[in-house]
């Protein structure tokens, strides 16, 4: 598939957590070269409360079983921080969202030239889950021009 900068697509499946949570992955702006802020990838639905982070490849987005789930991004992979997935306020159990700026993430490690495909994913605890983590699905995301 041939995405354009600003045409970001989700794709493979997410796990369903314990409680029944399916993230939902969405986005706000743009990916560039060079540029240190402004391409947001949110995660929601997660477990409010959660220890989650993003896992990120240059590699590719092929789809492969880990821990009952599916892995949507190919080795090798570099991951963000932990955080703890803020809670929305609505009480549900399932209203946990974590956000990064994958702009800022990117320039900080030298970042990948325009034209480069990152694959993107979300790593949370589940402690009721059978391995103890729950994975939500794939966005695939082009570098456009500085």
């Amino acid at each position: 598939v041939r995405l354009a900068a600003d045409e970001p697509r989700t794709y493979c499946t997410a796990q369903t957590s314990s409680v029944g949570c399916v993230v939902d992955m969405s986005w706000q702006g743009f990916a560039r070269e060079g540029a240190t802020s402004g391409f947001t990838v949110t995660a929601s639905e997660l477990l409010a409360g959660a220890q989650c982070q993003f896992l990120y490849s240059l590699a590719g987005g092929s789809p492969t079983l880990f821990h009952g789930a599916t892995m949507c991004v190919q080795a090798p992979r570099s991951r963000t921080p932990l955080s703890s997935a803020l809670h929305g306020g609505s009480g549900a159990l399932c209203a946990g969202s974590t956000t990064c700026d994958f702009n800022a993430v990117l320039s900080s490690t030298s970042g990948p030239a325009a034209g480069a495909h990152v694959w993107v994913q979300v790593w949370s605890r589940d402690p009721s889950a059978a391995h103890g983590t729950n994975l939500g699905g794939g966005l695939e995301f082009v570098i456009g021009p500085p």
